[in-house]
């Protein structure tokens, strides 16, 4: 489980790093060529099955480029018994592969919110005050939109802990997805169900996150239950 979560939490932050100002930078440019564009350019990858993205990075990036290794992880140890392969090449391939499709949807859900705030009242409301764009955008438009993205964000925390059975069969990575795929095969019935048990709890948790982070995101539901006079 530590080893999946090394490389899918890197995974995490580039995915939303990056797919939530590609949704805002998209919708802003709604109308122009630049809007379907990216967007288009970003659903190349998820369009493409990993069982075959996969062989075509490792052909690509190990066999042709020589810039990767093909597979496998990279066990260091630290204060005897911390086993870390952030540092390591091999870590590279399964970010690219897992990164690449997820930001193209949180890329495209972030601009049908942004799209929907854009078009409320008090967007205009700031505008015609005189803010400046940029303002109205960071503090306004991105804040309100990001409030349905804490619900994916929470959810893909889970994603954390469960690993790619795909991505660490075909790597050779020693992750919960592999261990998930041989337990199934060899009918180990107590594995199985630590594996529910764990996601069962992350999900708890993945919500009690996002009720948090609502309220950190809007003032108004952490004020919601006191009355107005």
């Amino acid at each position: 489980m530590w080893v999946s979560f090394q490389y899918n939490a890197l995974a995490f932050v580039i995915i939303f790093g990056i797919g939530i100002p590609a949704g805002v930078w998209s919708a802003l440019r709604r109308g122009t060529w630049l809007d379907p564009a990216t967007i288009g350019v970003l659903l190349f990858f998820p369009s493409v099955p990993v069982v075959i993205t996969v062989p075509v990075f490792q052909w690509l990036f190990a066999l042709k480029l020589d810039w990767l290794p093909a597979g496998g992880w990279e066990v260091r140890e630290y204060f005897g018994f911390l086993e870390v392969g952030l540092f390591s090449k091999r870590i590279i391939l399964p970010i690219l592969i897992l990164s690449l499709p997820g930001i193209a949807g949180v890329a495209r859900y972030m601009r049908a919110q942004v799209l929907e705030v854009l078009d409320q009242d008090f967007i205009r409301t700031a505008r015609a005050k005189g803010l400046r764009e940029f303002i109205v955008v960071t503090r306004h438009v991105v804040r309100n939109a990001l409030l349905p993205i804490a619900t994916i964000m929470g959810f893909a925390l889970v994603g954390l802990l469960g690993g790619s059975i795909f991505v660490e069969t075909l790597l050779g990575i020693p992750g919960i997805g592999s261990y998930a795929f041989e337990a199934v095969g060899s009918r180990d019935y107590d594995g199985i169900m630590a594996l529910v048990i764990i996601t069962a709890a992350a999900f708890i948790v993945a919500n009690l996150l996002v009720d948090i982070a609502y309220g950190l995101i809007d003032p108004r539901i952490r004020l919601g239950g006191r009355t107005q006079t």
